[in-house]
């Protein structure tokens, strides 16, 4: 009488080793570095036109909320949009009328006072180097430090100058795109809704939860970075103005906008932002400078510490090293560009990354150790070299 015994064993259901693992690896590796190469070379045809579309996505997320808040007290898509960007045309007009034609007028001023705030800068790197002369510092590598950033300031200033109609030019140049993004930002926002409902149905239907997922970090991520990071930089422009009509310093309009422009760039823009003022400080009101830098150290504190922490707690959460080394590889990419949008891309490439090892590499067979299955034999089946108990031997 023979009693059934039941023995597993493992064994692969996929028929594929490490070496065909990592060939098809390095096979994709390589389409998709010559895929990037190819649209890269194809976008750097169109930088400017898809700069454009791209201001006018960025603009859709920052004024979405307030297009969705105007749709839940009862407006239709069509109306709330239109109420969104008729309400911003008009401050854009009401503000341009003022500002645009003070700003043209505070540039070319500050083009031409520039060698003589590069005089004031030299009697005062006088007293300064005095002073470090004093603690022990060598003399002529001091001298040539000076002597190389007034040439380098009075270069510049005579470059703006002879360029006058140019800034000017390019003003007007940048209010002109400046009402296109509008109007693109106008249509994506109408039709957003529709257009990320199309690539939904495009996609496979076991990938559409996954997608929409996806897409919808991506839109809290990117909308949230982008809308705190304006924030930020219309406070301390704000903050920055009124530091400098309090301590009476000139040209108050341009270094403003200048210290906001330079909020939006993460990690370095806060250093760059406090120079300006600073520097017309040390000429032209050395008695307030403790004050000022005083002041401009607080708004910095306040906004990039205090304000920036809870604008971005629910937008980007990558580690410093991450957002260092997208500063710096969008800024080799795409210039100041570059290192504006460089974070949330980063961050925008990691959720997609995620979600696709999660939900497609992490259930394809190919990239998986093996599946094991349950086999059950008979012991008849077994060999008797195989045999446990050396039954064949015991009948013998």
């Amino acid at each position: 009488m023979h009693n059934t015994i039941a023995k597993q064993e493992s064994v692969n259901s996929v028929d594929n080793g490490p070496l065909a693992r990592t060939a098809a690896v390095l096979v994709i590796i390589a389409a998709s570095v010559w895929l990037f190469q190819w649209v890269w070379v194809v976008a750097t045809r169109f930088a400017d036109i898809l700069l454009l579309f791209l201001l006018a996505w960025l603009v859709s997320f920052v004024l979405g909320p307030l297009c969705r808040r105007l749709e839940q007290a009862g407006l239709n898509r069509a109306s709330a949009t239109a109420t969104v960007y008729l309400g911003v045309v008009l401050l854009i007009a009401g503000g341009g009328v003022w500002g645009i034609p003070a700003l043209i007028d505070q540039t070319v001023q500050l083009s031409t006072s520039l060698p003589d705030l590069a005089s004031g800068l030299e009697i005062r790197a006088e007293l300064v180097k005095g002073t470090l002369i004093s603690y022990g510092i060598a003399e002529a590598a001091l001298l040539d430090v000076s002597r190389a950033a007034i040439a380098r300031a009075e270069s510049v200033g005579t470059i703006i100058l002879g360029n006058a109609l140019s800034i000017a030019t390019a003003i007007l140049d940048g209010v002109v795109r400046s009402l296109f993004v509008l109007l693109f930002s106008f249509y994506i926002m109408l039709d957003g809704d529709r257009f990320g409902a199309t690539i939904r149905t495009l996609a496979p239907s076991r990938y559409r939860n996954d997608l929409s997922s996806a897409l919808d970090q991506v839109d809290r991520t990117f909308g949230g970075y982008v809308r705190s990071l304006l924030v930020q930089a219309i406070v301390y422009a704000v903050g920055n103005a009124a530091i400098m009509v309090v301590a009476k310093l000139p040209f108050v309009l341009v270094i403003s906008i200048l210290a906001g422009i330079a909020m939006l760039l993460p990690v370095i823009g806060p250093a760059i932002a406090v120079v300006p003022p600073l520097v017309l400080g040390l000429v032209s009101a050395p008695g307030s400078i403790w004050w000022i830098a005083l002041s401009l150290l607080a708004l910095q504190v306040a906004v990039a510490n205090v304000l920036a922490t809870r604008l971005m707690s629910k937008s980007v959460g990558v580690h410093p090293l991450v957002v260092f080394g997208a500063v710096l590889v969008g800024s080799r990419i795409g210039g100041p560009w570059g290192a504006v949008f460089g974070v949330p891309i980063a961050a925008i490439l990691a959720i997609l990354g995620r979600v696709l090892y999660e939900r497609v590499v992490t259930k394809t067979p190919l990239f998986r150790s093996g599946s094991y299955r349950t086999v059950t034999r008979d012991p008849d089946e077994l060999t008797p070299n195989t045999d446990p108990l050396g039954a064949t031997g015991m009948q013998q």
